[in-house]
């Protein structure tokens, strides 16, 4: 019984702890004010993943920038991943950080930026 206890431990705390293949992330930059699509916005992710690596902290990364098209859409993907931080820069706007948490291999992730005072 305490051996299947320490599987059940041991699967559920790895199980937590893994890398989702196939990642797309998309999503739309706006103006916070107007709603309007800010065209011509930098998206740049960086993509961390566990890998291999025997303590489950992140192994490696990978970085991608991309630009909004004319109705300020953006579509990037990756291999695999588990975290990702995004930084958003438009001219005339401040400059947005965010990160979050790869659940699945489909993600949309929308972005109100603020006008510059």
């Amino acid at each position: 019984m305490k051996n299947i206890l320490i599987v059940l431990l041991f699967l559920a705390f790895t199980s937590c702890q893994k890398d989702i293949a196939d990642i797309v992330i998309t999503g739309i930059v706006t103006d916070a004010k107007t709603s309007n699509p800010i065209e011509g916005a930098e998206i740049t992710i960086v993509c961390w993943f566990y890998g291999n690596s025997p303590d489950q902290s992140y192994s490696d990364e990978q970085t991608k920038s991309i630009k909004t098209d004319s109705k300020g859409k953006y579509q990037i993907d990756f291999d695999k991943g588990a975290f990702i931080e995004i930084k958003i820069t438009a001219l005339g706007y401040n400059e947005k950080l965010e990160t979050k948490y790869i659940s699945g291999s489909k993600n949309s992730i929308s972005i109100n930026l603020e006008q510059k005072n």
